[in-house]
């Protein structure tokens, strides 16, 4: 019997000015990744690589819960780009959800609000941080 939720560690972050929680459920194939703080090319690779270890996993259905993101560069977006397309290209989705203004303006100034999938500016979470969802994914600091 597997488990239905599941913890998972992301690449090592300690010197890194943002920070990754990551929900994931293996039974319906998804996980929602919690991002804060900024997102550049200081961080670009980790973020590529967290974002194809779920795709290795089976997880077609990630969301990216942007809402504490203080500021994105294009780096960073083209990361985004990319893996939007890798997830397409293997029948899945990546989601961006609580979008605000550093990384609203950024899809706006590029045209890429209307290529990625952006889901809304709250939060998939509810006020203590959990998933707002039925699924009862655990979170993991990573």
């Amino acid at each position: 019997m597997s488990p239905a939720n599941v913890s998972v560690p992301a690449p090592p972050m300690a010197d890194l000015p943002v920070s990754m929680i990551i929900h994931a459920d293996d039974v319906a194939h998804s996980a929602t990744i919690v991002l804060s703080g900024e997102l550049d090319l200081a961080v670009a690779n980790t973020l590529a690589a967290t974002l194809e270890d779920q795709q290795r996993r089976a997880r077609l259905y990630v969301r990216l819960d942007v809402s504490d993101v203080t500021f994105m560069d294009a780096t960073a977006l083209s990361v985004l780009v990319d893996a939007h397309f890798e997830f397409l290209t293997h029948r899945g989705t990546l989601t961006l959800t609580g979008v605000g203004r550093p990384v609203s303006r950024l899809l706006s100034l590029t045209g890429l609000g209307d290529v990625l999938l952006v889901a809304g500016s709250s939060s998939p979470l509810d006020k203590r941080g959990r998933p707002a969802t039925r699924h009862g994914l655990r979170p993991v600091a990573v």
